[in-house]
């Protein structure tokens, strides 16, 4: 079997997770499918510091289970119970790559810490070396894993995480033929937080739902993705539920806490198939705060069709599958590039 490991990436915007007072995904959907078991192998590098602790702890950082388990949490509820994460391995392992063909060593990740120097000295984890590691490619063929998530501390390199508060997704170079699995990688940063990692997942599924559609144009709204992803600024005055960076009454990216009010057919999304067209007044507080942010994106996840059966444009009314059924994505991109493989 051939295993294709697909990367979703990203970093930055530190804010602490902060419950929900907007009661978003408590309302219950007709027809729901059962629940998808999601099995994750999580690698983390946090090393032991000089001082006998942990990275995260030395530094005031999150710790990476509790990041985990709130994480896998909030797509639960988000997902209204059908995205269910277990975590059946947990794995620390040492910084890879370096500079100049030098190994880079946790002394020299614990070093770059305290001279603050991350982002010269780049002691890395490399998710895609990481994913071609035998201990890893054992539990893809036995097919025991689902997920891979990698949890570094600030600054090491992931593709495509090119700054601080980039967030992004790819495929990384690789052979595509034969009978293939694909097998998400995602990439967290402790050093952030719960609201980090679910703006992740937020761009998995645009990522997926674009390829399921045949593409994206936040102004074109001719396609159900496209509706439902509209904003107000962007779409020509049409709001539904808006996009991961933009809420629906954003005028530039990552304005979660904006009292401006529009209207929105947001909630109309609960009912696809059957969209009646009606709307009502949305702003920051239709997703509440102080975490505007992190709450903001369980807003938008847990507004994701979630029912059974196929709609008339011929895709799943249920939007969940595509993003954590992968292997669904390959009638819609079948030259999908790979990595790791078996």
């Amino acid at each position: 079997m051939t295993s294709r490991v697909l990367f979703a990436c990203a970093g930055a915007l530190a804010m602490a997770p902060a419950a929900n007072a907007a009661g978003y995904g408590q309302q219950p959907l007709r027809r729901r499918e059962r629940p998808i078991t999601v099995r994750v192998l999580a690698a983390c590098l946090n090393p032991v510091m000089p001082d006998g602790r942990r990275l995260h702890e030395t530094m005031g950082w999150s710790s990476p289970l509790s990041l985990a388990s709130s994480f896998a949490e909030g797509v639960a509820q988000a997902s209204g119970g059908f995205i269910r994460y277990r975590v059946v391995q947990w794995r620390d392992v040492p910084p890879q790559g370096g500079t100049a063909g030098r190994t880079v060593t946790s002394a020299d990740y614990a070093q770059a810490v305290r001279a603050g120097s991350l982002g010269v000295t780049e002691p890395a984890l490399e998710p895609e070396q990481l994913a071609n590691s035998p201990w890893v490619l054992s539990r893809l063929e036995r097919g025991d894993i689902d997920e891979v998530w990698v949890f570094t501390g600030p600054s090491t390199r992931a593709p495509g995480a090119r700054t601080p508060g980039a967030f992004c997704s790819r495929a990384a170079e690789g052979p595509t033929a034969g009978d293939r699995r694909d097998v998400p990688v995602m990439s967290f940063s402790y050093e952030r937080g719960v609201a980090e990692m679910l703006h992740v997942l937020g761009h998995r599924v645009e990522r997926a739902m674009s390829a399921v559609y045949g593409g994206w144009r936040p102004d074109d709204v001719r396609t159900n993705w496209a509706r439902f992803a509209a904003s107000y600024f962007q779409s020509h005055g049409v709001a539904a539920v808006g996009t991961c960076d933009r809420p629906p009454n954003a005028e530039r990216d990552f304005d979660y806490s904006s009292p401006r009010v529009v209207y929105s057919g947001a909630d109309d999304w609960l009912s696809y198939p059957q969209l009646t067209g009606t709307g009502k007044p949305v702003s920051c507080e239709s997703w509440g705060g102080p975490d505007y942010h992190g709450n903001y994106i369980r807003w938008w996840l847990s507004h994701l069709p979630r029912v059974t059966g196929q709609g008339a444009d011929g895709r799943l009314l249920n939007w969940w599958r595509y993003v954590f059924e992968p292997d669904r994505l390959a009638e819609f991109a079948p030259k999908e590039r790979s990595v790791a493989r078996r």
